[in-house]
C-alpha cells in the first residue's frame, strides 16, 4: 500500500508539468505571433499610441507620433514626432 501515495504524487507532478509545458508552448506562440505580426499597419499604430501614453505618463507636456514606418528586434523607425512643453510650445 505505500506506492499508493507515491503514484498519486507522481501523477500530480505529470499534471504539473503538462501544464507548465502548455503555459511554455502558449506563451512562446503568443510571443512569435507579436513579433510576425507588429510590423504590420495596425500593430504599427497601436505602437504609436501605446508609445504616446507611456511618455505622456512618463515626462510632462506632450508628444505626438504621426507614424511609425518599421519595427523591428533592433530598430523603430517613425516620423512625425513633435514633443510639447507643459505650456503647449513646440520643442
Amino acid at each position: 500500500m505505500p506506492s499508493a501515495p507515491r503514484s498519486r504524487v507522481l501523477r500530480a507532478l505529470g499534471r504539473l508539468g503538462a501544464g507548465a509545458g502548455l503555459l511554455v508552448v502558449f506563451a512562446g506562440a503568443t510571443l512569435s505571433g507579436i513579433g510576425l505580426y507588429a510590423n504590420l499597419p495596425a500593430g504599427r499604430r497601436l505602437l504609436a499610441l501605446g508609445l504616446e501614453r507611456a511618455l505622456a505618463s512618463t515626462f510632462e507636456g506632450s508628444f505626438s507620433i504621426d507614424a511609425v514606418d518599421h519595427i523591428s528586434p533592433t530598430e523603430l523607425r517613425a516620423r512625425g514626432i513633435t514633443v510639447r512643453d507643459p505650456d503647449g510650445r513646440e520643442m
